[in-house]
């Protein structure tokens, strides 16, 4: 009776001995486990900031290479027409150079960074190409360079060996002339890793390039195809990526002996749980009736408690329900009423949803469009391009913006769209279709075809407008020096003007000068142009005319304008005169303000010679 009290009574205190070993032990493992993570990320953390510096250096490199005036005088000039015997060659060697000094100065422990340096136009001419491996082929293509207008990275894989590539577009004045395209020197990205390795607890650094390539450490320096890093419950593997390149930089802790190995695994605590359970074993021997009544009462209990938590969670599951039952009911009506075109297609292009808007496109019925492709509904070369869009898509895994115009097949009207292509992915991160969008842009595209109509044309006239004038001028004067060329210009100004206006009002000014324009237009050549220069003055532009025949122009129009009567709206017609100044190119100067000069002062001395008749420039 005393030996069994003495057990009942010892139990309780080997039990809470062996728990609190238990608890103490795994408290002890965590912290040994967050203490060595904290410390790899430290270490981590350093050297992803190293990489990363490394990087923005690079991109501020081709950055204030874009920047530099050699590729802007080049191209400014290819665009004048200048030759490579007159000065193109002396841009294009100047352009050179600022290539090669960024590969010359560009060096880290006697190491080049840049291994090549290419300038390569939109045809996939290599315009430039410098560096230790310049004039080679090329181990990427055209097509293989991001589509973006600002500077991305990305890896090439040609053999066993690993092209890491930076590329940024060059615009000029708009338009994109090409792309400067930087090969690192992938031993330099490895020395950066060797050298940041300082603490011995770190079994690899390893980077990711696009989730594809492996560049490592190891000595043979080879990319692997895939990481060379495997996680375990006793050394898991910590991931950071580099700043903003498509790099992510992994590391885990080296391999611990045998013992600490167990100390610090799952097994440490379940050993000692297997102890506590073997102590507890030997104790319900002694006290088998009692412990299957408690055993009995804890089954109730915890059945009790399933219950309960089961009838909870249903309560749960049936809201949850009801709210996505609601949430689903919100979109399908937005998607129906939304005044854009939606739809929904797999990646291989065939149609998964799409909204009424869309069903006017194809003139068919949702039900009709589903589990079908453009093939389908557009011909072959349309449908082509659609396919072309929706893969690019995906490709880049990010939204594709384009502009499109789409024909309606319900009633053949016509509309200009902006479409955005989005590349939808599931909760796996598993590529499940595209998802577009196409919103009506025809109001915007022609309010910016009109500003730039007016940008450049006179709103009464239809005639060039001065800024306009100015800007042709200084063309035809550049043109006519090059090539040995004379320009004759005259300046046409009606005579007593302001008595017309002030006889029969502005808006007969306004017809009278329309006509005036029309004059001009219809007696020229189509390789001449006119422009209104302010108020009643006109300019009329001759290129390679010389100063006899714009005189005998001149004359002509002088006739025309005073010989037919102008017809107003209130029946009445008015007869006008004009007076014509005419200059030339190069006799009587060399520069667009002087030439218009020029011709305005002889303008003026014809006024002053009494109206209506032409003179032309005093040499």
């Amino acid at each position: 009776m005393i030996k069994r009290f003495l057990t009942f009574a010892a139990a309780p205190f080997l039990i809470t001995y062996l728990l609190l070993l238990v608890g103490s032990s795994f408290m002890s493992q965590q912290n040994l486990r967050q203490a060595s993570e904290s410390s790899l990320r430290f270490n981590l953390e350093k050297k992803a900031a190293i990489l990363s510096y490394f990087h923005s250096e690079r991109e501020n490199d081709i950055n204030t290479l874009a920047r530099d005036h050699s590729l802007d005088n080049f191209f400014s000039n290819r665009a004048l027409g200048m030759s490579m015997e007159y000065g193109l060659r002396a841009s294009l060697i100047s352009m050179r150079e600022s290539f090669q000094k960024i590969v010359q100065e560009k060096k880290l422990n006697n190491l080049p960074i840049y291994l090549r340096l290419l300038f390569t136009e939109n045809q996939g001419n290599n315009l430039i190409d410098v560096g230790l491996s310049s004039g080679k082929s090329v181990p990427w293509s055209n097509s293989g360079i991001p589509e973006t207008d600002r500077i991305a990275s990305f890896v090439v894989m040609n053999g066993k060996r690993i092209h890491v590539i930076l590329t940024l577009p060059y615009f000029h004045k708009g338009k994109r002339m090409g792309t400067i395209i930087a090969e690192i020197n992938r031993e330099e990205v490895i020395q950066y890793l060797t050298h940041s390795q300082e603490s011995e607890n770190i079994k690899y650094a390893t980077i990711i390039a696009d989730t594809k390539y492996v560049i490592n450490n190891a000595p043979s320096g080879s990319p692997q195809p895939t990481p060379p890093i495997s996680a375990n419950a006793t050394s898991p593997v910590i991931q950071m990526p580099i700043g903003e390149t498509p790099f992510i930089l992994t590391a885990q802790h080296a391999h611990r002996d045998a013992l600490t190995t167990f100390l610090t695994s799952r097994w440490y605590p379940v050993s000692l749980i297997l102890l506590t359970l073997l102590a507890l074993y030997f104790i319900m021997i002694r006290s088998q009736a009692k412990a299957h009544t408690m055993l009995l009462r804890r089954q109730v209990e915890e059945a009790d408690r399933q219950h309960t938590l089961m009838l909870q969670k249903n309560a749960l599951l049936k809201q949850e329900v009801q709210k996505r039952l609601d949430s689903e009911t919100r979109l399908q009506t937005l998607v129906e009423t939304i005044p854009d075109l939606v739809w929904l297609k797999n990646p291989e292009g065939v149609y998964l949803s799409c909204n009424p808007k869309f069903e006017r496109l194809y003139g068919a019925t949702e039900e009709e469009i589903i589990g079908k492709t453009d093939y389908d509904f557009v011909e072959r070369e349309r449908a082509d391009s659609l396919r072309i869009l929706d893969q690019e898509a995906m490709d880049a895994d990010a939204p594709l913006i384009n502009e499109e115009t789409v024909t309606y097949a319900d009633d053949g009207h016509e509309e200009s769209v902006e479409i955005i292509r989005t590349p939808l992915r599931d909760s796996e991160g598993t590529l499940v279709g595209v998802l577009g969008i196409a919103r009506n842009i025809t109001a915007r595209k022609q309010a910016e075809e009109e500003a730039r109509y007016l940008s450049t044309h006179d709103p009464l006239t239809g005639l060039f407008n001065r800024r306009m004038l100015e800007k042709r001028v200084i063309e035809e004067i550049d043109r006519a020096e090059r090539y040995n060329h004379t320009l004759s210009i005259f300046m046409v100004d009606l005579d007593h003007f302001k008595t017309v206006n002030d006889t029969y009002g502005h808006l007969s000014g306004d017809i009278v000068l329309r006509h005036l324009a029309k004059i001009l237009a219809v007696s020229i050549r189509k390789t001449d142009y006119v422009a209104r220069y302010g108020g009643e003055e006109f300019i009329v532009v001759l290129p390679e005319t010389p100063l006899t025949e714009a005189h005998e122009l001149a004359e002509r129009l002088c006739k025309e304008i005073r010989r037919y009567p102008i017809p107003l709206k209130d029946g009445q017609t008015i007869k006008v005169t004009a007076s014509i100044g005419v200059a030339c190119f190069p006799e009587h100067h060399k520069s667009w303000e002087g030439i218009i000069g020029a011709a305005d002062s002889a303008m003026y001395a014809a006024k002053q010679a009494g109206r209506n008749q032409v003179k032309i420039a005093a040499p």
